[in-house]
């Protein structure tokens, strides 16, 4: 037992590990307009219990969020296991972030504010569920997605059919790590570099009259 990067509990062998990490963010909001009553409070913005780790051995790994919202009610965010190789490929299984926004992909733990831009709010695929591969290096991350589409998390999967495909690669340059772009600013003492990413997705949807995303209300999509 220990901490590193979290409170943890592993295996004498080194080949089960439970990482236990949380996250709250509290805010006061003070909204002031002509003609109308003027609104303020506190409120908890995100309260989350995750829990991370590998089982079997190293290669194994898997990830659980539980998270509260701003009304009270749980829900699950991450909850997927996913396996490495040894030829720097992935493949990973159950309910994760789609990867198309850049914003989307930096943890909300780590961004300018607690909220998004208007263009992420509309874009953004957000938490969805389906299968993920991918491959990387020193220098280059490459992945696929193919999901039950934008928000998509915590639903059935008997209803009306959605076929998603997210395709990422992301470039780096320079002396810093993958690590050190796992955030929307730089860290004091961090390493110059440069990231460049693009993406692409599509969805196509058996329900009646599409649903919302990229605030229209759609049956079919391509982006990049």
């Amino acid at each position: 037992a220990g901490y590193d990067g979290g409170a943890y509990l592993m295996s004498l062998d080194e080949n089960w590990k439970l990482k236990i990490n949380g996250q709250l963010q509290v805010r006061w909001l003070y909204n002031n307009a002509d003609r109308q009553t003027s609104q303020r409070g506190f409120e908890l913005r995100r309260t989350k219990v995750i829990f991370s780790g590998y089982v079997v051995d190293p290669s194994w790994t898997y990830k659980i969020a539980a998270t509260w919202g701003r009304a009270g009610g749980s829900n699950t965010e991450d909850a997927w296991i996913a396996k490495k190789f040894d030829n720097n490929q992935w493949i990973r299984a159950g309910q994760f972030k789609a990867w198309f926004l850049r914003e989307n992909i930096i943890s909300s733990s780590k961004q300018l504010a607690a909220n998004g831009s208007m263009v992420n709010n509309a874009f953004t695929y957000g938490w969805v569920q389906g299968v993920s591969t991918g491959w990387n290096n020193e220098d280059v991350n490459l992945f696929v997605q193919f999901t039950d589409g934008p928000w998509s998390f915590n639903t059935n999967a008997l209803g009306p059919s959605t076929n998603a495909w997210i395709a990422r690669a992301e470039f780096k340059f320079g002396d810093a790590s993958w690590s050190d772009f796992g955030y929307l600013t730089s860290k004091i003492g961090a390493k110059d570099g440069l990231l460049i990413g693009v993406a692409y997705e599509n969805y196509n949807t058996d329900t009646a009259g599409g649903f919302e995303y990229g605030n229209a209300n759609a049956d079919e999509s391509y982006g990049w």
